[in-house]
């Protein structure tokens, strides 16, 4: 859910009331915000680490991409592929950390490993 520039997610709601916590990923971002039983929003008083960027999404989704064809057309160590790209993107990299990373590039080369076996 939007609200003003920042994204927000839900957190649960109690008596009426809907909680949010802030959904920017790879952001270590307490800022909260809650819905009241009249619909009117109330910030929390923690404030957001981060700038606001409604590219973000955009921005993850390229970086992931090439990673993930790099590693599945490539023989090359996947940390290898993934520092080579976080030098060329340092700030994709940043929205998009070699952890979270890994998991997307193994399994897409898993997944084209099983149809190379099949063929």
């Amino acid at each position: 859910m939007k609200h003003g520039e920042f994204y927000y997610k839900a957190n649960g709601s109690q008596n009426g009331v809907h909680y949010y916590i802030c959904s920017s990923p790879n952001v270590s971002c307490k800022a909260t915000l809650k819905r009241k039983i009249d619909g009117t929003f109330v910030l929390g008083r923690n404030t957001h680490t981060h700038d606001p960027n409604p590219n973000n999404k955009s921005e993850i989704s390229n970086i992931r991409k090439k990673l993930i064809e790099r590693a599945v057309n490539e023989t090359t160590l996947l940390r290898i592929i993934y520092d080579q790209e976080a030098i060329s993107d340092p700030n994709g990299a940043t929205m998009y950390p070699w952890p979270t990373a890994e998991v997307s590039m193994r399994l897409a080369r898993r997944i084209d490993n099983i149809r190379m076996d099949r063929t």
